[in-house]
């Protein structure tokens, strides 16, 4: 039997670690994938654990977002449309192959809005994305090959760039363009993280 299981099991988790994974559980919550008995249930054994051991299996069942929302097909986008995306005290996430027009407009109040745009399909070397959060959290991520340029305002929130160069060094493929306002709000641009046995 390898030992690899075995000392991936018995690792420690960072506080990082742990609050990340309440986090994936609130939008879970906020989504109606689980409920409030087993949001309670769950968040307990994520903020006691220890070990990846003791948090195995804890988020096997809740979907990571690919699949689009009933009633949204982006595939009726055309590339030259504005997409939109809002939240309102929810969570708004677009995963997997979706259409990305030359222009995207991304608002979040007290909500989340998540773009990854690492299979997303796009048929401009340049996309031009507007944020307005409001008390919320919009996310971007991107390829390897992807830099991002921003020149969002914080009114008492926080901005973040992790892709300003690519992560090889190399020319960039493509890149976002990110301005628009962060009021009491964040907003972060970053890469695919890596956290022991899920991708997110």
């Amino acid at each position: 039997m390898s030992e690899e299981p075995r000392r991936q099991g018995s690792m420690r988790l960072s506080h990082a670690d742990r609050e990340k994974l309440v986090q994936h559980l609130q939008s879970a919550l906020e989504e109606g994938y689980i409920d409030l008995g087993e949001f309670d249930e769950r968040a307990s054994r994520a903020h006691g654990a220890r070990t990846v051991a003791d948090v195995q299996g804890l988020l096997d069942d809740i979907p990571t977002g690919e699949v689009e929302p009933l009633g949204h097909d982006t595939s009726l986008v055309t590339p030259d449309e504005t997409v939109e995306l809002h939240a309102a005290m929810g969570s708004k996430k677009m995963r997997g192959e979706w259409v990305v027009g030359r222009n995207v407009k991304a608002v979040s109040h007290m909500g989340n809005v998540t773009m990854d745009f690492r299979q997303a399909r796009v048929a401009y070397d340049r996309v031009d994305v507007e944020v307005q959060s409001h008390m919320g959290n919009v996310t971007v991520i991107l390829p390897s090959d992807w830099i991002a340029t921003e020149s969002v305002d914080a009114v008492a929130g926080n901005v973040t760039n992790n892709c300003a160069a690519t992560k090889n060094g190399e020319r960039a493929v493509k890149i976002v363009n990110l301005s628009g306002k962060a009021h009491m709000g964040n907003v972060k641009i970053r890469r695919e993280r890596r956290f022991l046995w899920w991708r997110f």
